[in-house]
């Protein structure tokens, strides 16, 4: 007895995939990515910024010092662990191998381009702002009186801050706006606007001259994807304006 002949079946349909899914889930997770960043890092420095405003007591340089080291360890872990998981590597973060004399070179070549943009924009930017409230600087006054331990904790608090901003404005927020906005350009700018945005408290003047260190380092990551340099000129910048800025 023959075998019954089956009946020629139609053929089957199968879903088309979704050549674009990957992508979108991609781009999807990394805009997470950066509102979970400025929800951690930017988030709450720019709602102190707008809303508090320095007392006219001055702090003491130990609480400011003890403040901005457990401020940025907050900021930097996370940061850092959110780099990691992306499977990217460390490299399109500007984590690259370490240049002792180029990199310290670089660090204070980019410290003086710093320093002459802000001395331009804050030179244009008084003619259109008010100056700093003098309140932020009777406030800074006693901190950047220190000497001795009180100095060098000092300076390693403005070190680890320096760390933790290049590590948010620079490696994370550059890559990551670039590769969502495609521009290098918009990066930058949007990068440097978050950078500004949460010193508003030294007033509008400040924010502007501050605004325009961002462009440099800014630019100059894009160029070069190398954080090392960034974190020396921001420390060496920042240690220099406590001398000059607030210190009377």
């Amino acid at each position: 007895m023959s075998d019954p002949v089956e009946a020629p079946q139609e053929d089957q349909q199968y879903p088309q995939p979704d050549l674009f899914a990957w992508t979108r889930n991609l781009r999807r997770r990394e805009a997470l990515e950066v509102y979970a960043v400025i929800l951690l890092a930017v988030l709450p420095d720019l709602v102190n910024a707008m809303f508090s405003h320095p007392g006219t007591a001055p702090v003491s340089s130990a609480a400011l010092s003890v403040s901005l080291l457990m401020r940025s360890t907050q900021v930097s872990i996370p940061v850092l662990y959110i780099i990691y998981r992306s499977g990217e590597g460390w490299a399109p973060f500007g984590f690259l191998r370490f240049r002792p004399f180029l990199d310290l070179a670089e660090g204070v070549l980019l410290t003086v381009g710093a320093m002459v943009a802000s001395s331009v924009a804050r030179s244009a930017a008084g003619y259109i702002f008010p100056k700093a409230d003098p309140g932020v600087h009777r406030y800074f006054n006693g901190v950047f009186k220190t000497s001795g331990a009180g100095l060098l904790l000092l300076a390693l608090a403005i070190a680890a801050n320096s760390v933790a901003e290049e590590l948010v404005t620079r490696s994370f927020m550059i890559h990551r706006l670039e590769k969502l906005s495609k521009s290098k350009a918009w990066a930058v700018w949007g990068s440097s606007l978050l950078f500004a945005s949460y010193h508003v408290y030294e007033g509008s003047a400040a924010a502007l001259t501050i605004l325009f260190v961002g462009l440099v380092f800014g630019f100059y990551f894009v160029a070069n994807r190398r954080i090392a340099p960034l974190i020396i000129a921001h420390t060496l910048y920042n240690l220099i304006a406590s001398q000059t800025y607030f210190r009377h």
